[in-house]
């Protein structure tokens, strides 16, 4: 049997015999996911339709939904072609649509490279900056958000959890961990530890994503077995895996119809993936496709909403139509990423 590259993560057995370490931030909220991490901000500030929250033009639809649900007006700023924020039109967003809320994301381990200038505009306009740390939790930097929250799932494998740093004017309720969510990630884990149960296993995943991941009261906390299993993993090996995979593919991809939306592996950065933009959308799913038959499976970061301007962000437009992520985590070898590039 081929080997698979890519999907959800297995959880080993040798996890729950690993030492104790100390993973958890300190003074954090740990939440499910986050999602959940977004709920309690805007609870927190107790935000309603008179507030308006910034977002970038280039994110996941999932980022919309505990916003529209509270009814806040949004609007969104441009990202340029490498995602880092388009200072020049943030500028003029706040000056023409005055945010209570920024929100930035720091995309696929890489920090925005003018975090500290964001946080300064914010400041001389009393905004509240929102540091969305989901794919760049492994890459240790100086947070500049009045709030930053990760997700461990995308990292590690735990079926839920997310911690969620920052100074809260109201207490807000934190319900419970969401059972049938985290009861069918786990379950899906452990079985495809033993690999002979695929077809099962695959149908915990797909169903926990498109069922219960939305039937459950948010903000909700992070499950126990989650806790326990992030407090047996090794970050660092986690980090340094990564790192020599991404190198590898960066070092070696030769194709003229693929360019590496990152170019330099800083010694600070931890990548999510390996972001390729392709020649065209045609020639992405081309190379999707090729890929899935040698069971290498690419996800997509991401499909626009289809609330952000196709007209105005025409940038972000083109890059969610030619991009994909190849994956270099760490249960990954030199030898699987030669099969990639093969």
């Amino acid at each position: 049997m081929k080997k698979e590259i890519g999907s959800d993560f297995n959880i080993g057995l040798e996890l729950f015999f690993k030492r104790k370490k100390k993973n958890i931030p300190k003074k954090s909220f740990l939440l499910s996911s986050g999602r959940d991490c977004i709920y309690f901000i805007l609870d927190s500030l107790k935000l309603n339709n008179n507030h308006k929250i910034l977002l970038p033009s280039y994110l996941c639809h999932t980022i919309l939904c505990p916003i529209k649900e509270k009814k806040l007006n949004y609007s969104f700023y441009k990202i340029n072609k490498n995602l880092e924020v388009d200072l020049n039109d943030l500028r003029k967003k706040i000056k023409k649509e005055k945010p209570n809320i920024i929100l930035i994301i720091n995309y696929f381990g890489f920090i925005q490279p003018n975090l500290s200038k964001i946080k300064e505009i914010c400041q001389k306009k009393e905004i509240k900056l929102v540091e969305d740390n989901v794919q760049s939790f492994l890459s240790p930097h100086q947070t500049m958000g009045d709030f930053v929250f990760n997700s461990y799932r995308k990292f590690i494998p735990t079926p839920d959890g997310a911690f969620l740093l920052g100074k809260f004017p109201k207490k807000v309720k934190i319900n419970n961990s969401p059972k049938k969510f985290t009861s069918k990630r786990f379950t899906g884990g452990i079985l495809k530890t033993l690999k002979i149960f695929k077809n099962y296993y695959r149908n915990l995943f797909s169903s926990s994503e498109k069922k219960d991941i939305d039937n459950y009261k948010k903000p909700a906390r992070m499950s126990k077995i989650s806790k326990y299993l992030l407090n047996r993993i090794n970050l660092e090996k986690i980090s340094i895996k990564r790192r020599r995979n991404y190198s590898f593919l960066s070092k070696n991809l030769n194709n003229s119809e693929i360019i590496p939306l990152y170019t330099n592996l800083d010694p600070q950065t931890t990548p999510l993936g390996f972001p390729i933009i392709c020649k065209s959308e045609k020639e992405k799913i081309k190379i999707k496709e090729n890929l899935i038959r040698n069971k290498i499976y690419p996800p997509i970061h991401w499909p626009l909403p289809e609330e952000v301007s196709k007209n105005e962000f025409k940038e972000s437009w083109n890059i969610s139509k030619c991009i994909m992520t190849l994956p270099i985590d760490q249960r990954y070898t030199p030898e699987d990423m030669k099969k990639i590039l093969k």
